[in-house]
């Protein structure tokens, strides 16, 4: 026959089972003190940093222009389609796009032309032709979190003049960058 302690020594060595499984941190504990009862409850909160988190791919790395002929040159303009930028974040934000550098890198037998990087335009179905700059220029802006993915197309457009682009090779860097406001 069970004496009345060791019941009472079960249903404490119960309720410490039941308080150490579900404690949370020293300093904020709770405790569940029934007698006499099958069951004791206590409310436990889960808890989530959640960080800022976004995704940014860009279709290709680069872009050429191709071969630039004198009939380009006398046109003054050459239009190549861009790579495809596809962005996606859990905040608000803004997609830019800027220049590198200042001006075109050369590479050639000629002297360095300095071409500057305005000489490069760029432009979206959504907006007009602009030129790129060292400012960072918004290519998306305000995109709220939970939306779709924001997916843009780029087009790109060099200026070319006969006596300043000597023959050669040109470069331009580009930053696209996601950020939020």
């Amino acid at each position: 026959m069970k004496g009345r302690g060791e019941g009472a020594h079960r249903v404490m060595r119960l309720l410490l089972a039941v308080s150490l499984w579900v404690a949370p941190p020293v300093g904020a504990q709770s405790t569940c003190t029934q007698l006499n009862t099958a069951s004791c409850t206590i409310a436990v909160d889960a808890t989530v940093s959640l960080p800022h988190a976004a995704t940014l791919t860009v279709s290709s790395p680069t872009t050429s222009v191709g071969q630039v002929t004198a009939s380009v040159i006398q046109a003054g303009t050459q239009s190549v389609a861009g790579p495809t930028v596809t962005a996606r974040a859990n905040f608000a934000f803004t997609l830019q796009l800027a220049s590198v550098e200042s001006q075109w890198a050369y590479t050639g037998s000629f002297a360095d032309p300095s071409k500057p990087v305005g000489d490069l335009e760029w432009r979206t179905t959504s907006l007009p032709w602009q030129p790129i700059g060292r400012s960072q220029a918004a290519l998306v802006a305000g995109v709220l979190p939970g939306s779709t993915e924001t997916t843009r197309t780029l087009e790109f457009r060099v200026q070319w003049r006969w006596g300043d682009t000597p023959p050669g090779y040109y470069a331009m860097p580009i930053q696209i960058t996601l950020v939020a406001p």
